[in-house]
């Protein structure tokens, strides 16, 4: 190759690049978009209502509170609803009556409320995505006790908008993260899953405008056919079972002392869960074995750790708590016919024929059929510091030693 050559290739290069250099992404002024922050979905008795909350970029101004004073006081963001016979034509309403164009790039929170749920499900949401490309799958949703609409009126104290609370929930409690894309996997493998559950009340917030609004995780939604079937207060016992999928509300789990009947609290570090299928007597079973390991955070027993014997029994115990809590999960999964641990993906790998024997009554057959064997072994891998009880005295006397 000539320099000649090489001098003009390198031309032709150099002013492709300058493509890049203006950093225009969209024939859309952002000044002409608005950004839609949070969807808020009820059923009423009128139809679907949408709300959408937005950010109010003419009050967005440094080092300007909610409540400054001037023209441009208020809330640094609003929120826009339409109520139509679907989902889509909602949107479509509040898009039409829109000065702006709204766009979906900071899209970060789907709410469902607990009527459209059941109702309706979540069909209408899943569709909304699937023809909408601009909309993030990655997107957390959420459930709540009551309308989604409320969440438009919850106190902002810690945060600045209402969407940054609740997608703080998802990256801060253990697992609260459900994704819209689980939901699409989850549709086409029967549609059942469980979403985290956004419940209101005053504790904590006592003094604070609207207290009565305030926001918290209160348990979890359990869908069968993409429709709301069940729900859970995290308090239940069965909130275990959920580690299962990895997706537990707590790492903490409490126990009695197998010595002395006192408090041991623990967090469990890192878990193995292995799920294994097999056919008996020409019916479906999952054998399930848990390799949870813990860290003992708080002891009120006089349990002598460095008894191997004293540890094995503190082991067996914390083992049979999560086991118990596990078969319970389990059982209610059976006795509300919705497999959200997506078991039938297991069936179908090691024993596709069957599989396709029970695939068109999968939710009865779950119910009715199919059966478990579980196996949870607990290791304790830290003890924390000492134990009330062991705590040497440096004033005894020798005698007294």
């Amino acid at each position: 190759m000539t320099p000649m050559k090489i001098r003009r290739i390198t031309a032709l290069l150099s002013l492709f690049l300058l493509l890049y250099l203006p950093g225009c992404w969209s024939a859309v002024e952002l000044n002409n978009r608005a950004f839609a922050q949070l969807f808020l979905i009820d059923k009423t008795n009128k139809g679907i209502k949408l709300t959408i909350g937005f950010p109010l970029a003419n009050r967005l101004i440094s080092g300007q509170t909610s409540g400054g004073g001037g023209s441009q006081a208020g809330k640094p963001y609003g929120f826009v609803s339409k109520t139509a016979a679907n989902l889509r034509e909602a949107f479509l309403e509040i898009q039409t009556d829109s000065t702006r164009r709204i766009t979906f790039g900071q899209t970060k929170i789907v709410v469902i409320g607990e009527r459209m749920a059941r109702e309706e499900g979540l069909d209408q949401i899943l569709e909304l995505v699937a023809r909408e490309p601009r909309m993030h799958i990655n997107s957390n949703i959420f459930l709540t006790q009551g309308n989604a609409e409320r969440i438009s009126k919850i106190p902002v104290v810690m945060e600045r908008f209402p969407s940054d609370i609740l997608f703080a929930y998802s990256q801060l409690t253990p697992k609260s993260d459900l994704t819209i894309k689980e939901l699409l996997f989850a549709s086409e493998r029967g549609g059942d899953d469980f979403v985290p559950m956004i419940g209101f009340g005053e504790t904590g917030v006592e003094n604070e405008k609207n207290a009565k609004n305030w926001i918290g995780l209160r348990g979890d939604g359990f869908f069968r056919n993409n429709k709301l079937v069940a729900t859970i207060p995290k308090e239940s016992a069965i909130q275990g079972g959920l580690w299962l999928v990895d997706k537990p509300r707590t790492r903490n789990i409490a126990i009695s002392s197998p010595t002395d009947g006192q408090y041991i609290d623990a967090i469990i570090r890192t878990h193995h869960v292995r799920i294994a299928p097999y056919l008996h007597n020409g019916r479906v079973g999952f054998h399930i074995t848990a390799r949870p390991e813990i860290e003992v955070i708080t002891s009120l027993s006089d349990l002598d750790i460095k008894s191997t014997e004293a540890v094995n029994q503190l082991e067996n115990a914390f083992s049979e708590h999560l086991n118990t809590q596990i078969n319970d999960m389990l059982a209610f999964t059976k006795k509300i016919g919705s497999d959200v641990f997506q078991l039938n993906r297991y069936l179908e790998w090691k024993y596709p024929r069957k599989w396709k024997d029970v695939k068109s009554d999968w939710h009865d057959y779950y119910a009715k059929d199919v059966e478990f064997k579980t196996s949870v072994n607990v290791r304790v891998v830290r003890f924390g510091g000492v134990s009330i009880g062991k705590i040497p005295d440096i004033h005894a006397t020798e005698a007294e030693k």
